[in-house]
């Protein structure tokens, strides 16, 4: 990350691990995340569940952005708490969640 980034946000690396949604689906989890407040998520292969987690408790201007995953944004889609807005640019192949605000 640039210098001049560092004092803007955290760059958090974790291990992923499979676990069940309770619905009968595995579902990637990161291991040992610290509680904190997240404006931005961004999926990138791993962090199914922390997604439907933190988006109950997120801020309003939260978003989620999706690599090009279209199974994890189905499985998002599914289980959202709130109602978001889903805009797909498929030049970039990438997804994103906004939420919309009530």
């Amino acid at each position: 990350m640039p210098d001049e980034l560092t004092s803007f946000c955290e760059f958090l690396s974790r291990p992923v691990s499979l676990k069940s949604d309770g619905k009968g689906q595995q579902i990637t989890s990161f291991e040992d995340l610290p509680q904190l407040p997240v404006n931005l998520l961004y999926i990138d292969g791993g962090g199914v569940a922390e997604g439907v987690e933190i988006e109950k408790s997120a801020p309003d201007d939260f978003l989620i952005v999706v690599d090009g995953r279209e199974q994890i944004c189905r499985y998002l889609k599914e289980n959202f708490s709130r109602e978001y807005r889903y805009e797909k640019n498929i030049i970039h192949s990438q997804s994103k969640f906004e939420l919309v605000k009530l």
